[in-house]
């Protein structure tokens, strides 16, 4: 056996033991060359018909992580950067939104004023397995706890941040949290009014 066809093997034995809770993820810097890629893992045995597989767009100019299995569960994910979860989640989100739109489309429902947010929690409210917690994880990704420059404790007393972005309120404890509750329920009015997910 040449050194190639060993490689191709190794490569399908590799394919073959895919854990249930795995998925098979393929990026490239456009969809189509995503796709191309994936087809190309395919073809050389590292995923079979059948299973999982996704094509993602890697849209930053950083070097593009490879095409390989990755799993999620108790142990996966430690494989996939903070970046690359962020845009498998993006992706997810946004291919969700574009269902239920269609959904609703087909069931000629009046969708006037609805955007992809209203979708995706239809989404969440049709296939989530816990609902106030996706529902809470979704608020906190769309507006999320601000930036805090706390005080620091000398031995004797608190010193207070004194840079320009705490002396205008921005950083600072309470107004940047008073600021943040006000964006939080005017964004829990507009999407999920009366939900009362944070009493």
């Amino acid at each position: 056996m040449t050194i190639a066809a060993l490689h191709r093997r190794l490569r399908k034995i590799e394919a073959a033991r895919a854990r249930p809770n795995s998925f098979f993820l393929a990026w490239g810097h456009t969809k189509d060359d995503a796709f191309t890629v994936l087809a190309q893992a395919q073809a050389d045995g590292l995923f079979r018909q059948g299973d999982a597989a996704v094509a993602i767009v890697w849209p930053d100019p950083e070097p593009m992580p490879s095409a390989r299995w990755v799993s999620f569960g108790q142990d996966g994910g430690a494989d996939l950067s903070d970046r690359e979860l962020e845009l498998i989640a993006s992706t997810g989100r946004t291919e969700a939104a574009i269902r239920e739109r269609e959904r609703a489309i087909a069931a000629q429902e009046d969708i006037t004023g609805l955007d992809d947010t209203d979708f995706y929690i239809r989404h969440l409210r049709r296939t989530s397995k816990d609902l106030t917690m996706d529902l809470r994880f979704l608020v906190s990704h769309e507006v999320p706890e601000p930036e805090i420059h706390h005080a620091v404790w000398n031995g004797r007393s608190y010193d207070h941040c004194q840079c320009d972005r705490c002396l205008s309120g921005e950083t600072a404890l309470l107004p940047a949290h008073t600021r943040t509750m006000g964006v939080r329920n005017a964004w829990l009015a507009r999407y999920l009014p009366g939900e009362m997910l944070f009493t």
